[in-house]
Parts: structure tokens; sequence; C-alpha cells
């Protein structure tokens, strides 16, 4: 929890999501964060979709990732979520 309202700056290497979930986990009213069961998924969905990309990364270099192999088929959506009609904050897609 940050003292007095202060949040630690945006850095490069957040992407859109990362910072979205970070910063609905800092909101001054604690009605406004996002409960656990909600978090959850989505960091699950983050790490997902970051051992892909490295896979893809690691295929197109030549390197050997199968001990990376995840069994997601769904190529389309890599973060699989969806925003709700009462936030801006992502929930996870079924």
């Amino acid at each position: 929890m940050s003292k007095k309202g202060a949040r630690p700056e945006r850095l490069s290497y957040f992407g859109e999501e990362e910072w979205r979930l970070m910063e609905s986990c800092w909101a001054a009213d604690p009605s406004q964060r996002p409960l656990l069961g909600l978090v959850e998924p989505r960091l699950e969905n983050l790490k997902t979709y970051y051992e892909r990309i490295s896979q893809e990364y690691a295929l197109s270099v030549g390197d050997d990732t199968s001990y990376m192999e995840n069994d997601s088929s769904d190529h389309n959506s890599y973060l699989n979520v969806e925003y709700g009609p009462h936030s801006d904050s992502p929930t996870p897609s079924d």
C-alpha cells in the first residue's frame, strides 16, 4: 500500500494491461479496488501471454522451448479479457 497517495511512475516496460491492473489496485477508495478473485485470473492471463510471446520469439530465433508448452488454443486473444459495463477494469472472459 502506498502512503499519502504516492504511486510509482510508469516504467517503459509496463504494457497497458499491466499498468491498468496496477492502477486499479491503487485506487484511493478501497471499494474501487478489484477483488483478488478478479486480479488472480488477470495475472494468470498476463503470465500466459508472456509465456506465449517468449515461446514465439524463441522459435523465431531457433531455440527449443518445448519446456514452455501452453495448452491454450486461443491464438486470437492472448489476454482473454473483456471490459465490463461498469468500469474500465477488464474481467476474465469465458
